[in-house]
């Protein structure tokens, strides 16, 4: 399958592809807005109906959390958040590559970001494939 990912930078209307990357994971890069805070959902194949969500609000790879779904997505379901604890030093400008991991049978079974970083591998290449988003 293919994974999306869609957030408050544009309301959840545009999901975003995620691009395969040597290492086993799929990612793309976020660079914050003014409001220094972004969340998110992962979709299956782009899909509304095949919505993957953490088990808590804001979650974060600080925070302890299982994946859920595919369920169909709803306003108000449980998101990441990158920006909303300190140690993510979310600033104006900042960039974050996120990335999710799948298991053998292609199912999320984690998501991360690293950053903030002013350049970073494979920044370029991502921007040419459209899986560079800006926040709000």
């Amino acid at each position: 399958p293919l994974f999306f990912i869609a957030g408050t930078w544009d309301m959840m209307l545009h999901p975003v592809r995620l691009l395969w990357k040597v290492g086993g994971y799929c990612h793309a890069f976020l660079q914050l807005g003014p409001k220094c805070r972004e969340s998110f959902q992962i979709f299956e194949d782009g899909r509304l109906q095949r919505s993957f969500s953490p088990s808590v609000d804001d979650a974060s790879p600080y925070k302890e959390y299982a994946i859920e779904g595919p369920h169909a997505f709803s306003k108000g379901s449980r998101c990441w958040t990158l920006g909303a604890d300190p140690r993510d030093e979310a600033h104006v400008g900042g960039r974050f590559e996120i990335r999710l991991r799948l298991t053998g049978d292609g199912r999320p079974s984690a998501l991360d970001w690293i950053g903030p970083f002013g350049f970073a591998e494979g920044l370029e290449d991502a921007k040419g494939r459209g899986a560079v988003i800006l926040g709000k």
